[in-house]
């Protein structure tokens, strides 16, 4: 299992995959498949072996989404098996994923947001200010995290949104570009809040 991890991270940087998918999935494979497969004979393995494997993700409470994906990139590893040779098929492909249950976002309202705005002392005014322009834009804590003051533009009352803060599988913290091009852009804010983060920035 080792050699078929390493020869598919080899093919991922070929194919220039980001530094966070090369890391997740290394991060992954050590916790997850290393020492489960360390004595598997790969040409044996079973579809039956993939859900016994599975029902011991199950039972350590992982959320399904989670468990659908590290079953992928086990499919991904048998994948790489079979086009070295190694096994004529993926015993992985006849599994289903288990169904999902998205999370109901739910929505504060004005009155709740001024309400939880109350509750902050006045030495925790940054985090209170934090706050304000996570209601105001709408942008992810990743991407507010990752704000710099060159971001902000108060003359034009913008801000520009070109990278996002990531929590990695293993607890690190790393500056990361969007993954995609809608991923930056520019947030018009209102005028009080660009008169009071221009306060602070020069207070």
């Amino acid at each position: 299992m080792d050699l078929l991890y390493t020869l598919t991270q080899e093919e991922d940087k070929n194919n220039h995959r980001r530094d966070t998918y090369l890391h997740t999935q290394e991060v992954y494979y050590r916790k997850h498949f290393e020492g489960y497969f360390e004595n598997a004979k790969i040409d044996k393995l079973t579809p039956k072996d993939m859900e016994i494997f599975r029902q011991t993700l199950i039972k350590k409470n992982l959320e399904a989404s989670t468990i659908n994906r590290l079953m992928a990139q086990l499919s991904k590893l048998f994948n790489t098996a079979v086009k070295q040779g190694f096994r004529p098929d993926n015993p992985c492909l006849a599994l289903r994923k288990l169904p999902e249950s998205p999370q109901p976002i739910h929505y504060w309202t004005l009155d709740e947001f001024n309400t939880f705005m109350s509750l902050f002392e006045v030495e925790e005014y940054p985090y209170q200010l934090f706050f304000k322009v996570a209601f105001s834009t709408g942008m992810r804590k990743g991407e507010l995290l990752a704000l710099t003051w060159e971001d902000v533009d108060f003359s034009r009352q913008t801000i520009n949104v070109n990278k996002t803060l990531v929590r990695l599988p293993d607890g690190q913290m790393s500056f990361h570009p969007p993954k995609t091009k809608s991923g930056y852009r520019s947030i018009t804010i209102h005028k009080s809040l660009t008169q009071e983060l221009q306060a602070w920035r020069y207070k």
